[in-house]
């Protein structure tokens, strides 16, 4: 019978990819795993999930690891096809030897440097633009698209009202 882990026992490190990824498309995250025991820790899936759908339920082996030593793997992180930045989940959920840590989803995988594109002076001219468009043409989910973008922190914007036609 296998022996009950803590967070005590396992701490787990997650560290995200530093190239720039497209939103929809798989990044990896580089997992590492110490043991605080005494004990091996035998081989065993590391898994994945979050609950927007985003992330689909996703893993990886992780060998054996030697009492308070630690192993490092990385983690092809799934991401479903069909998916937008609405999508997005701030958190993903790892598992391993029944130990669950979270971990947040910093978006600047997905924008890179975009958002520190400012202008230089408070001074700088500022204009209105119109998107002009049937309803339903996305208008006002590319508005929340762009400033998700250009957001300085890791959430997705959602000013503009989506779905106003039926």
């Amino acid at each position: 019978m296998q022996a009950a882990f803590t967070t005590d026992d396992i701490q787990i490190d997650i560290k995200v990819t530093d190239q720039k990824v497209s939103l929809g498309e798989h990044f990896y995250e580089t997992i590492t795993i110490h043991n605080e025991t005494s004990h091996v820790l035998p081989p065993a899936r590391l898994v994945a999930t979050s609950t927007s759908g985003y992330v689909r339920k996703c893993g990886v082996e992780v060998p054996q690891v030697p009492s308070y030593q630690k192993v490092t793997v990385k983690l092809e992180v799934r991401v479903s096809p069909t998916t937008s930045v609405d999508d997005l989940e701030p958190t993903i959920t790892y598992s391993y030897h029944g130990v669950s840590v979270m971990s947040s989803v910093p978006m600047y995988i997905f924008t890179g440097k975009l958002n520190q594109l400012r202008p230089f002076h408070s001074s700088a001219p500022k204009y209105n633009i119109v998107l002009f468009g049937i309803a339903g043409a996305s208008k006002s989910s590319f508005m929340n698209s762009v400033l998700t973008l250009l957001s300085r922190d890791a959430q997705a914007v959602h000013r503009a009202a989506v779905g106003g036609g039926e």
